[in-house]
């Protein structure tokens, strides 16, 4: 099975299965806990489901957020 890259570097040093972890907070103050909480799992990728975000038509803010 062929790794997943990200910007030419295979996803968990190509090692399977990788962990991903959803964020699905509907505010930025719950956003930015639930990413620390989620950093503390260590993981391989963090996936923003920012449908899930009440503000998601701001886009300033949600370029603002992904970028925190």
């Amino acid at each position: 099975m062929k790794p997943i890259t990200l910007n030419g570097k295979p996803l968990a040093e190509g090692r399977l299965p990788a962990l991903c972890i959803p964020l699905v907070a509907r505010t930025a103050e719950s956003l930015r806990l639930e990413a620390a909480a989620a950093g503390r799992f260590a993981p391989d990728l963090v996936e923003w489901r920012v449908v899930f975000f009440e503000r998601v038509a701001g886009s300033g803010e949600v370029v603002a957020l992904a970028a925190e």
